[in-house]
Order: C-alpha cells, then structure tokens, then sequence
C-alpha cells in the first residue's frame, strides 16, 4: 500500500475563488490537480518489486514581495485589516480584511499560517491561506484592554495579558487546528502606585512562555 501526501492543491475544496487559486498557483502555492495525477501514475507504473510507502508532495513556494498587514481601528472609519505591500522597494496600500477590526496587536503561528489578534475585547484567530483569511475562533481576553498576546513553545496555549486591569489569561488552543477554545486559568495581580491617575492599579504590558513551556 502506497500513501501520497500532497500538498495544497487547487480544487473546489479550496475557501478561495477560482482566480485566485490560479494566482496562488502562479505564485507556487498550489499544485494543480493534474501534478497530483501523475504523482499517482508514478506510484501504480513501479515495479512490483518496489515498496512506495510514502510520497510527498509540495508547491514551491516562490519568492513574492512582502506583504505587512496593520491592525486599524473602526471607530477612525478604518476597513479592517490593512495590507501593505512592498514592491519593487516601494510601499503600496493593498486590500484589507473587514471582518478583522481593532486589532492592535498580533502574533503570528509560522507553523499554521495562524494569526492571533486582540482588538481590545477579545482574542480571536484567523488561518492565512491561498491568498484569503478563514476565522478559527475567538474567547474573551480575560481582562480589560488586552494589549499582548505571547505562544507557548508548542503552540498550545496562548497567554493574553491585559493592560486595563493587570489580568494574566492563559488560553487553550486546538492542538490539531490551532483554534481558540477557552481560558484555561486567570491571574489577577494587585497593587497601585505612587501617582493616583495613572498606577490606581496593576497595568501589565508583557508576558513571555519560558523554553520549557
């Protein structure tokens, strides 16, 4: 038995129109389904002799012109989710997101294409994929005005920490899919300092996972 791994492939299945699969195709980010067909042909014309236990299959992934997205806020008439695209050492506003608004602060999963935004209520997470945002969940902050979000080594929890009132959440991801699910433990600290209109209370600005998680 022979087990073919592919890679994205362009197809019905993909959450993208048909042009832009082919843009991602162009960009070496799909495979057509064809390339998969003859990945196929290969394993079933070996020799009987010859055990093809796996074959895996991917897109090379060409060089393109950076992408930065910035988070913008609605309330400023903003559209969401702003692109900015470096051409040819130029700067360039491209498309933005509407769906993701207030986001004024990000980290990004390299491992599955996730970004994890804050947009000052709660936390949420969005898949980048051929070319399109797809929504993977979202839960409270724990806190008020979330301001920083930091993943644990292995990319299963998530700690949000909160500037308005201190709050320290720790979040639970999926550990297949990355997605949000619930805060697993809160912290609250206490304490105030000296000036009375700006240290009433506790004000966290980071939290970090040490390398053991």
């Amino acid at each position: 038995m022979s087990v073919i791994q592919p890679g994205s492939v362009g197809s019905d299945m993909q959450p993208c129109s048909v042009a832009e699969q082919r843009e991602a195709i162009a960009n070496g980010e799909l495979l057509f389904a064809e390339e998969i067909a003859e990945a196929i042909i290969f394993v079933l014309t070996r020799s009987a002799r010859c055990d093809n236990a796996m074959l895996q299959i991917e897109p090379i992934r060409r060089a393109r012109d950076a992408v930065i997205w910035i988070g913008t806020y609605a309330a400023e008439g903003s559209a969401g989710l702003q692109s900015l695209k470096s051409v040819g050492g130029s700067l360039s506003l491209g498309p933005a997101e509407a769906r993701i608004v207030n986001a004024s602060f990000g980290v990004w999963s390299a491992e599955r294409s996730i970004a994890y935004f804050v947009d000052e209520r709660r936390v949420s997470a969005w898949r980048r994929q051929s070319g399109t945002w797809s929504a993977m969940g979202d839960t409270e902050s724990g806190g008020s005005a979330p301001c920083y979000l930091s993943l644990s080594p292995d990319d299963t929890r998530m700690a949000a920490v909160n500037y308005g009132d201190g709050t320290l959440a720790l979040i639970d991801l999926d550990p297949v899919t990355g997605a949000v699910q619930a805060i697993r433990d809160r912290f609250q600290p206490q304490g105030r300092g000296s000036d009375p209109d700006r240290k009433d209370g506790p004000h966290a600005h980071c939290a970090l996972f040490a390398e053991d998680g």
